[in-house]
């Protein structure tokens, strides 16, 4: 086997290698987010109000936590092929629909949350989650073609906008940007 023919593999297996690192980090992302759906959508009228936010808050740290790792894992990445950005697609797909179906479960326990008088504290993990959020796309973006680059942050920003709508439904404010779009 020639030597060029070697590097070819070898680089081969480095891209596919990346393209499992960062959809590994979407699974993590998206497992998160079920359990913390799942524990919503486990709170009834009669859980008790400061047992049920302390575990969602639990679960949102969690979702967190698995954004940030996720950062710094898919930063440390090298760039992805637009065959690799295409097949990650569906990885983004996933999470950005398991991200909708949570905040909009959490929207419809909006009287538990209020019995907890718990407003103000499901904000700030939404705003956390956001932040996080943010973080993450820009650093899968980042290793994204820069022809499709522009595609990939609209796509992503599905996310940003579930949780500024959920960010606003329980009385908090989203970004000035953030506000515009959901106005339009």
């Amino acid at each position: 086997m020639r030597f060029s023919n070697l590097i070819t593999l070898a680089l081969t297996g480095l891209v596919a290698a990346d393209l499992a690192t960062i959809q590994g980090e979407f699974t993590k992302i998206q497992a998160a987010v079920t359990n913390l759906d799942n524990s919503i959508n486990g709170l009834t009228s009669s859980t008790d109000p400061t047992t049920a936010i302390n575990t969602l808050v639990s679960q949102s740290n969690a979702v967190t936590d698995a954004l940030n790792s996720g950062t710094t894992t898919v930063s440390a990445t090298d760039d992805l092929s637009l065959t690799d950005s295409i097949t990650l697609l569906s990885s983004s797909n996933s999470l950005v629909s398991a991200v909708n179906t949570t905040v909009t479960d959490l929207e419809n326990k909006k009287s538990i949350v209020d019995a907890a008088n718990a407003d103000g504290t499901v904000v700030t993990q939404l705003q956390q989650q956001k932040t996080a959020s943010q973080a993450f796309i820009a650093a899968v973006v980042s290793k994204v073609p820069s022809a499709a680059q522009s595609i990939a942050n609209n796509q992503a920003q599905a996310v940003v906008t579930d949780l500024n709508n959920g960010i606003v439904f329980f009385g908090g404010s989203a970004s000035k940007r953030a506000a515009r779009a959901l106005r339009v």
